[in-house]
Order: C-alpha cells, then structure tokens, then sequence
C-alpha cells in the first residue's frame, strides 16, 4: 500500500498545480508527506490518536497512517488532507465570519476537504469512490466525528459532488445551507 500511495503523492501535486493554477493560485506541494504506521508518529505534535490522516498547518506536513491490508480509504484519506493544504495554501481555511473556528466551520472545512478529495480521484479510481459513499454509515460511538466532520451522509453527499462533477467550484461547503453541512 506505501508504494501506491507514494506514486499517488506526485499525481496529487500535478492536479493541483493545474486546478490552481486555473484559479490564479501558485500551488506549493506540502513541506513533508508522511506515511506513518501508527497515530503516535504524527507530526503535528497532538496527543490525538484517533486520526486515520492528519493536515499540519504550521508545518505544511500531511500524515496518513498506513495499515498493512490494501484500502481505498488510505488513498482517499491521503487525497483529503491534501485538500487540507490547498485549503490552507489558499486561504480558505482562514475564513472568516460567524463560524469561524467552532464546530459549523470545521464541518464545512472538512465536508469541503471530502469532496475536493474526490475531485482528485474521480479519474483515479471511480468504483473506490462509489464503495466509499455506499459504505459511509454513522458510527454512533462518534459524536465528535459528526459534530467536526459532518454527518456521513452529507459527507457521501459532498463526495458524490465532488465525483460528479469533477470541479472545485462544486465544493463550495461555505455557500451550502446549515443542513448540507451538519
């Protein structure tokens, strides 16, 4: 899985070079890529282990933990914390207004950070995409997880705009009603 992962990495920095540079951004790839094998090994200095991937900020850093058996959701958690560092290379996740850093932002940062993700792996692995929403259920043990992340129907929801249509505009969490994003 590392090795499809690592080949993964420069396919993501070559479509977002092209998407910003489209939009009239510079993209700049993260600082460091770490494929990790367990939450311990982050980068970001937290003592929250209960991360399959996690986005640096300060340091640029994105962090995936690998596990031993194959799955599209280690490529597709990769995919989404680089959505983190376009976020943040780009300044959306400085965003500003009434929800700025409670948990209504942070549901719409990372129900964006899913459908960008998808965008990227539309072309990649179409049928991985199609898995992952039909697979999104709610863990009811995740209270946190829905209350920062969004629900995982609206994040099946975000996914599947982001496949659909294979653009970034489509993922416009900032623009889309409470409901879309709870």
């Amino acid at each position: 899985m590392t090795a499809t992962l690592r080949a993964l990495i420069p396919c993501l920095d070559r479509t977002w070079t092209a998407a910003l540079a489209a939009a009239g951004y510079e993209y700049e790839p993260p600082e460091e890529v770490n494929l990790i094998d367990t939450p311990e090994n982050a980068g970001c200095g937290t003592e929250d282990y209960d991360w399959a991937g996690i986005y640096c900020p300060d340091i640029h850093s994105v962090n995936v933990l690998v596990e031993d058996d194959w799955s599209f959701t280690s490529m597709f958690t990769l995919a989404h914390e680089y959505a983190h560092h376009v976020q943040e290379i780009t300044g959306i996740a400085a965003q500003s207004g009434p929800e700025v850093f409670d948990e209504a932002w942070s549901r719409r940062l990372e129900l964006q950070a899913d459908c960008l993700a998808a965008v990227t792996l539309r072309g990649i692995d179409p049928q991985g995409l199609m898995v992952l929403r039909a697979h999104s259920v709610e863990d009811e043990n995740a209270i946190t997880q829905r209350q920062t992340h969004g629900s995982a129907r609206n994040s099946a929801i975000w996914i599947h705009r982001g496949q659909d249509s294979g653009t970034i505009g489509a993922c416009n969490t900032w623009a889309a009603p409470a409901d879309e994003v709870s």
